[in-house]
């Protein structure tokens, strides 16, 4: 049976995911899609040539883009063209009790880790790591 771990001293860096899949916002669509499927990813973070969080691409756009587009437009299209803007972020010094009452007060399921406030994606937090953090799993 698995033991219980207290999130109160934790932070956010103790439960993450190291390493974030990426693409230039340039990246086409096709490109882009093809990655998210040999690393058996539901999103990419899209990062400008400095490593800043620019948004996120994620499966149910790229789906969408694909019904709704022409195959010429299909493959002029870019990550920037329907990544997320808004991405809930945190930094890995937040303290997990923190990360844990915002995923659940704005019912998010995975925020990408910032170095710091305003430094690159170092990792994923999601409610899947939390909970595995809690009980002590790996």
């Amino acid at each position: 049976m698995p033991e219980y771990n207290s999130l109160k001293g934790r932070q956010v860096r103790d439960a993450m995911r190291v390493g974030v899949a990426t693409c230039a916002p340039d990246t086409p669509l096709p490109q882009a899609t093809q990655q998210m499927i040999d690393l058996g990813l539901r999103s990419l973070a899209v990062i400008d040539a400095t490593g800043r969080l620019l948004g996120v691409l994620g499966h149910t756009e790229i789906v969408d883009a694909q019904l709704n587009a022409d195959e010429r437009r299909w493959t002029r299209l870019q990550a920037a063209d329907l990544m997320e803007r808004e991405v809930p972020t945190i930094a890995q010094t937040v303290s997990l009790r923190e990360a844990a009452d915002l995923m659940t007060s704005r019912q998010i399921h995975r925020l990408i880790v910032l170095a710091d406030a305003d430094g690159p994606p170092i990792g994923v937090l999601s409610m899947t790591d939390l909970m595995r953090f809690v009980v002590g799993s790996d």
